[in-house]
Formats: C-alpha cells, structure tokens, sequence
C-alpha cells in the first residue's frame, strides 16, 4: 500500500470512528452509507492537505453508493462536511505544536539553519499529516499509553544531551533522505 493510500485509509478509519462509534451511530444507518460518508470525509481531509486520492476515492463512493437515491446521499453532505471540517482543525492544532517542536529541534542542532530552512511546506504537512494520522488514531494512543507504562516500569539511563542531539541529527537525516526518495518515486508514478 502506498504512502498515500496509508494516509487516506488511516483517515477514513478515523472518520468511521468519529461518525459511527456506538454512542454517535445510527442504528438505522446501512453499511453503504457508513462507508459513503468515511470515504467522502477522508477524501475531503486529504484533498485539503494536497494529497489527491480522487483515483480511489471516486470509484469507492460510487460502488457504496450504488443503488441510493440523490435525497438519501444529500442527507450525509452536513454530516461529512462537520466531520471534515473538525479532524482538518484538530490536525492543523496537532501540526501546528509539531512544527514548532521541529523548528526547536533545529535550532538545537543547527542554529543558523533555521532560517536558511528551504523544506517545501506541503512535503512538510504530508509527513505531519501521515505522524498526526497515526497518533490520532485510537491504536496509536493505545500503543503510546503502553510505551509510557514499559518506561516507567523500566527506567533507561539516560542519555547525554550530545548523544541525543547525535541521534536526532541522524534520524533527522534519513528522514530527509527517506522523503527525498519518496518524492522521486511519486514524481515517477505521476
């Protein structure tokens, strides 16, 4: 599965979650039109971050929706358009706090550089969508909620503040390498 289709998934699962969890659903609700307004809000939430998923997407609705009358998928719209609306909010708060751990981050390692940072923007927010994406979901809460308690259970010695800025520098470097190579294939597979 590729990187955006990951992305894309992880939203429409999150949609479900927010739409269709028991104490939201409607019993009443078909499965068609449960998947309908997922992928309709997952397909709006990327778009809106510039990742275009209309390949997938389109066909997607339109096999949910087979069969289903113009007023019934009109009386999703104000539902997809609220839950887009508060998970673009909820990740651009998220991004927001991320940016500014990663400007920090580079001041600490490269002071001068941080304003000679000439990241493309939109390559920054997809890489902080897909974070914020796995964050937000409830398994990554659950899976941070365990890491914390296995540290606190087992101390680590800690660390010395050149060999943390060390390990952030190199993994700050396969990250850029890691993107610079993503890019290439995407621009490829376009």
């Amino acid at each position: 599965m590729s990187e955006v289709q990951t992305v894309k998934t992880a939203i429409h699962e999150m949609a479900h979650q927010k739409l269709h969890a028991i104490e939201h659903s409607d019993k009443n609700m078909s499965r068609n039109s449960k998947e309908v307004e997922a992928e309709s809000v997952a397909y709006t939430v990327c778009q809106h971050y510039g990742i275009d998923t209309s390949d997938y997407s389109f066909s997607y609705v339109a096999g949910w929706s087979e069969g289903k009358e113009i007023p019934e998928l009109k009386a999703s719209l104000d539902t997809i358009r609220r839950a887009a609306s508060e998970m673009i909010s909820s990740i651009d708060e998220k991004l927001e706090v991320l940016m500014n751990q990663k400007v920090q981050e580079q001041a600490v390692e490269k002071p001068e550089s941080v304003a000679d940072d000439k990241t493309d923007r939109k390559e920054q927010l997809q890489e902080l969508l897909k974070a914020t994406a796995e964050q937000l979901s409830p398994e990554a809460k659950k899976a941070e909620v365990q890491d914390k308690e296995k540290a606190e259970a087992k101390p680590e010695k800690k660390k010395s503040v050149k060999k943390q800025l060390s390990e952030k520098k190199e993994k700050s470097e396969r990250t850029a390498k890691n993107k610079k190579t993503e890019t290439k294939n995407l621009g490829e597979a376009i």
